[in-house]
């Protein structure tokens, strides 16, 4: 999806900041495979594991889900790599990114969500 805009639920919140991935068919465009390739020096990465968005509502208030104080939390986090000096050349999440979807209702289960 090129573009692809990131939206938060509900109203926005005073430090929220819209985010954007601008991709295309599977590719960061701001990526170039030739000036990357090889490289030389000292460079730093962050690694994050198990943003889990949606854990947060599940505990809070389970029979509203949302991905809102993890979206805030994340989007500090952006805020912090970016100001670091020297910047990371990359930022990796691994493990479970999302907990629950906002939009699923309590009643459906994984069983009734189908991979496409």
């Amino acid at each position: 999806m090129e573009g692809h805009q990131g939206k938060q639920s509900g109203p926005k919140k005073e430090n929220y900041v819209d985010w954007k991935i601008n991709t295309k068919d599977t590719e960061h465009l701001g990526f170039d495979p030739e000036k990357e390739k090889s490289w030389h020096g000292d460079f730093s990465f962050v690694v994050g594991a198990d943003c889990q968005f949606g854990l947060i509502a599940q505990f809070e208030h389970p029979t509203e889900v949302t991905w809102d104080e993890e979206i805030e939390l994340s989007t500090k986090l952006v805020s912090i790599l970016n100001d670091l000096s020297p910047r990371p050349r990359f930022f990796v999440v691994c493990g479970d990114l999302t907990n629950e979807f906002p939009e699923l209702s309590a009643e459906k289960t994984p069983g009734d969500i189908r991979a496409r």
